[in-house]
């Protein structure tokens, strides 16, 4: 269904533009991000390698170029087609469709999308891709990365109320997405599939912008790594284990809920994420809180940021003796202990109409037992039980055209 939805998005945009009306813009960013810890990479949405372990210093966690295509094919009917160039899962920046929907104008308050969209789940979804249109280097990764690939295929509402002095914006749909995850501490990447449902409601009266929203959803991930280790504990007898390990058409909601203050002078937000789950699954729950102050062409801004789990039955329950104990623990830790603490410190220069420069500086603190949601752990040396202060420093111009 969802894929004859984007291929019929993408044969209406492919029809000649004579007569139509179209706007073509684009966006991208240029950067540098270095790690002081050389014995992990950082980790930012799907992909497999940042700075760190793998280089001190790389471009390419945040450089991106991106256009977008907008066309006007009647009154009522829209076509948008966007392709990005970004580092993605296969270590790449292989061009890729991050945008190709219609979207039907049903009246002065109803449209519909159809196609290739955004999750809308977060406050700055929208422009999850546009780093020009948000406050820092990148979102926090604690509560953005609940959602690592933050795009889906599917058919969505969105319907505009007002009451009083507040408008209201129902956003709802359903939506399927597919990608490939990298393991903690591992090459292995698995191959995720994600059924999804959402209701969104966004309130905005003057300054004040609030958000929240629920996503029931149902996941398949699986890789070859982890397909043997199943065999292996079902061989053994030790099919509860297995299948609670099994991450097969497994439920989950997201909850979301957001608020935003945003005047001339002051930019103030926060979100807080949590993802409650069945069995084995890892159970997330994040928040940050971000406040930037514009002094002329100058925004200084600060954000904090923390990330906790919980797992409901996915412990170990095999003998340390047992030959598989080794590999289910591995799997267990490079899953599930991922806990950890950011300050963030930054200020965004505004160059001219069209770009911005950002500089900012995480430091990172991964809770004691946890691989602090990075990537690319060096087996032996990464200090696991009692992790170091880490610090991020970036350099970003975002630029829209």
């Amino acid at each position: 269904m969802f894929r004859l939805v984007l291929l019929s998005a993408l044969l209406v945009m492919s029809l000649p533009v004579v007569a139509m009306d179209y706007y073509l813009s684009g966006f991208g960013t240029l950067g540098v991000s270095c790690f002081d810890n050389e014995y992990a990479d950082f980790r930012k949405d799907d992909i497999p390698k940042g700075p760190g372990r793998s280089n001190d210093c790389t471009a390419k966690l945040d450089s991106k170029l991106g256009v977008q295509l907008d066309l006007g094919l009647s009154d009522e009917l829209e076509a948008a087609l966007q392709v990005t160039a970004i580092h993605n899962a296969d270590d790449n920046f292989i061009p890729q469709v991050t945008l190709a929907n219609l979207r039907w104008q049903a009246s002065d308050d109803l449209n519909f999308r159809f196609g290739r969209m955004q999750n809308p789940n977060f406050l700055y979804s929208e422009y999850r891709n546009v780093s020009y249109a948000q406050p820092w280097a990148r979102p926090p990764g604690e509560v953005y990365n609940v959602l690592p690939t933050f795009l889906h295929d599917g058919v969505e509402a969105l319907y505009l109320y007002q009451y009083d002095d507040w408008l209201l914006e129902f956003h709802m749909g359903i939506a399927q997405s597919d990608f490939k995850y990298p393991v903690s501490n591992s090459s292995d990447k698995l191959d995720v599939d994600i059924q999804t449902s959402y209701l969104n409601v966004t309130a905005r009266k003057g300054a004040w912008t609030f958000k929240a929203g629920v996503a029931p959803s149902r996941s398949d991930a699986s890789s070859a790594t982890v397909d043997a280790l199943l065999a292996s504990l079902r061989a053994a007898g030790e099919t509860a284990l297995a299948n609670d390990l099994e991450i097969k058409d497994s439920p989950y909601t997201l909850y979301s809920a957001g608020v935003q203050y945003d005047d001339a002078n002051w930019l103030i937000s926060a979100e807080i994420a949590t993802r409650p789950t069945e069995g084995f699954v890892y159970h997330p729950t994040a928040a940050y809180l971000s406040v930037a102050k514009r002094i002329g062409l100058w925004t200084p801004y600060v954000t904090l940021a923390v990330l906790n789990g919980t797992q409901d039955d996915a412990y170990n329950t095999l003998a340390p003796s047992d030959p598989l104990y080794a590999s289910v623990e591995q799997l267990l830790s490079s899953t599930h202990d991922v806990e950890r603490k950011s300050l963030s410190l930054g200020v965004a220069r505004e160059l001219g109409e069209q770009s911005t420069l950002k500089v900012q500086v995480d430091f990172i603190q991964p809770d004691k037992n946890s691989f602090g949601d990075y990537i690319n752990h060096h087996p032996g040396d990464y200090d696991f039980a009692d992790p170091r202060l880490d610090t991020l420093f970036t350099v970003n111009v975002d630029f829209v055209f």
